[in-house]
């Protein structure tokens, strides 16, 4: 039955032919489940038909031999090339990265493009299988003040922003009435509250 560890496989009926794809009822975003549904729906991850239940494990087992076939021309264990030799890590690390993709993937999108993202050991999974990402979160070229200001930004960074901005605002408001007066910025220190105000205002 239905579990976090645990996919009933239903058959779907996807451009004129019948696929299998995963579903699941008790977890939330699962990057493995997604990842192993396209897989399916390309006909390369292959499921007993008889089958209607299948574990995360069996799951993991399956995409890691996948992950391996589909790279296999490149990455040949006597290969001494560079190429060969980086292949055969970034596989490796991505053999300790799937039992981990049960749970939501942390990624940090960039708003230049729907495709750009911060890489990471994560995202290299999704590269070696041939499995493009996209996100919504796009600054419009139009809009060039914002896109001046954050257009090449990642949402970490504009984040990042807006901390310093509420520092920022906090050290510029007078002090309420009882409360000791701090130090006057000053020079450097001024015109980086200053800019930090201008930025967040905009951002937000």
């Amino acid at each position: 039955e239905d579990s976090t560890d645990n996919y009933r496989i239903k058959e779907v009926q996807f451009f004129g032919s019948t696929r299998r794809i995963l579903l699941q009822s008790q977890n939330g975003p699962c990057p493995l489940l997604a990842i192993c549904n396209i897989l399916l729906l390309r006909n390369v991850l292959k499921i007993n038909p008889d089958t209607r239940y299948i574990t995360f494990f069996e799951l993991v087992d399956l995409v890691s031999d996948w992950l391996f076939e589909a790279n296999s021309s490149e990455g040949e264990p006597d290969s001494t090339s560079s190429r060969a030799v980086n292949l055969r890590e970034s596989l490796s690390s991505c053999l300790e990265i799937l039992p981990k993709l049960n749970v939501g993937l942390d990624v940090n999108c960039k708003f230049s493009g729907p495709t750009d993202f911060e890489y990471t050991r994560e995202l290299s999974v999704f590269d070696l299988l041939d499995i493009a990402l996209y996100h919504g979160w796009i600054v419009s070229q139009q809009d060039t003040t914002a896109y001046e200001l954050f257009g090449k930004l990642s949402y970490n960074q504009v984040v990042e922003r807006l901390i310093a901005y509420e520092e920022a605002r906090q050290k510029s408001e007078p002090p309420a009435e009882g409360e000791k007066k701090g130090p006057e910025l000053e020079g450097p220190e001024l015109e980086a509250n200053q800019k930090a105000l201008e930025e967040g205002l905009v951002i937000k």
